[in-house]
């Protein structure tokens, strides 16, 4: 394979702007490079490089392969992003979650979520019908945080009292912040910042939310309550199996699981 496989372009942009026809543009920027001069392209996030892959058949292959198992130092910076699950996590703990929780995602579980999506999306109908303007986002993006309290952790439609005190509705985002400014990514600089004990405090309110919403579903099923199934049970029915899967496992699993779930599709 040539050198020129590594040529650069530019994917900062797509970083730092939540304008749709600039990271299209930049996307496919990237995707004609990609055609041009191979599979692998090569660009910088101010002052970090990263080696995008696109054919499946070398992602497959670096996948595969249990000596890069290790994540990117980058996800160390994500935790409001991704939660502190297997997402972001490294060795035992990513192998073993993985293991325990991918079974659940089989079709026959899968199917059980089908009511709720067409619940929620009917519901979403039902707040645009008859208005001649909507900002949609609005709605999508309530539409989702509906699907993934219902789906998730078991929280129903109608307990929109809840669901708008969600945590999960409102964090911030630190990563850009960080990348942007490289001297930030130093934890004994970043640690003074106010975005660090912002950071911290919605951590910390993940957390307790988590906490109270698995005592509750535990209590619900000492009492043998007519309960629709929900991830949290599968997470639930893991740590009664295997006793390394302990109730810290679980809160950080519903963490990475709703947060990763809003942005990869609120996105």
């Amino acid at each position: 394979m040539q050198p020129a496989v590594l040529r650069e372009t530019l994917l900062i942009g797509i970083f730092i702007s939540n304008d749709v026809p600039v990271a299209c543009g930049i996307l496919q920027t990237a995707q004609t490079a990609c055609e041009k001069y191979g599979s692998f392209v090569r660009g910088w996030l101010t002052v970090i490089p990263i080696i995008t892959v696109v054919d499946p058949k070398y992602i497959q292959v670096i996948l595969n392969n249990s000596r890069l198992s290790t994540k990117n130092f980058i996800y160390s910076f994500t935790p409001e992003f991704l939660g502190r699950g297997m997402i972001t996590t490294n060795g035992y703990k990513s192998k073993s979650h993985r293991k325990y929780i991918s079974p659940y995602f089989k079709t026959n579980y899968l199917e059980q979520f089908v009511q709720t999506f067409d619940k929620c999306a009917q519901s979403m109908v039902e707040q645009v019908k008859g208005k001649d303007k909507v900002q949609i986002t609005t709605f999508v993006n309530r539409c989702i945080s509906n699907v993934l309290h219902k789906a998730i952790i078991g929280i129903p439609l109608q307990d929109q009292e809840i669901i708008n005190k969600s945590p999960f509705n409102k964090g911030p985002v630190t990563l850009l912040q960080r990348v942007l400014r490289p001297w930030l990514l130093l934890n004994s600089i970043y640690k003074f910042t106010a975005s660090s004990r912002l950071e911290l405090g919605y951590m910390s309110a993940l957390k307790e939310f988590s906490s109270e919403v698995l005592e509750k579903r535990k209590g619900e099923r000492r009492d043998h309550k007519n309960l629709d199934w929900c991830l949290l049970d599968a997470f639930i029915e893991i740590s009664e199996a295997k006793p390394d899967f302990t109730e810290e496992d679980i809160v950080d699993e519903i963490e990475t699981f709703m947060l990763a779930g809003q942005h990869s599709v609120c996105a």
